[in-house]
């Protein structure tokens, strides 16, 4: 099952129910209103992913893989800069949550790998393996990964991301930006 909401979302009080705000709204400033509105949508999508989990935890006990993960991620004036629609080396930074139940496992070395936020397609590669199945491409660079920026094509240019272990243990990129219509 893949579900993909609105919620957390610009403007992100307009995809709440009436009525849900668990955290007071911030209006001193816009900076301060869309920070305040958008941690109230990240405590509704929180509110709807554990209605999902135990919906169908209480419907099967057949083995279950969770993983929840966002598209994308979200600034929230950082640098002056708001929305998703910038190309930072930061931009495919998004929280993984991976669970298992009634059985399942999560198998080595997923959990190590869950150090530094795996990518989209690394995750690609995980329900892949969970399903019996090896993905490989023989472009893969072992720890480059690309973000591209918000045209999907890659006309908008994207960052080409070495991924490393910082000394204090915490996963760190180093970043080349790869102009616009140029190809790795």
């Amino acid at each position: 099952m893949i579900l993909h909401t609105r919620v957390a979302h610009s403007a992100y009080d307009r995809y709440l129910p009436l009525g849900w705000q668990p955290f007071p709204v911030d209006t001193s400033s816009r900076s301060a209103q869309m920070q305040t509105t958008y941690r109230n949508a990240v405590a509704w999508f929180d509110e709807l992913a554990r209605q999902i989990v135990t919906a169908v935890r209480s419907k099967t006990d057949k083995p279950i893989w969770f993983i929840l993960t966002g598209d994308h991620n979200e600034l929230l004036g950082e640098g002056g800069r708001w929305g998703h629609g910038q190309l930072t080396a930061h931009a495919g930074e998004v929280p993984v949550v991976v669970a298992a139940w009634n059985g399942a496992t999560i198998p080595e070395p997923w959990p190590s790998r869950l150090r530094c936020r795996p990518t989209h397609y690394e995750l690609g590669q995980f329900v892949a393996e969970l399903l019996g199945w090896e993905v490989y491409s023989p472009e893969e660079s072992p720890r480059v990964l690309y973000t591209n920026g918000p045209d999907l094509g890659g006309k908008a240019g994207w960052i080409e991301l070495t991924r490393r272990i910082a000394e204090d243990g915490r996963c760190d990129v180093v970043e080349r930006l790869v102009p616009p219509g140029r190809h790795p």
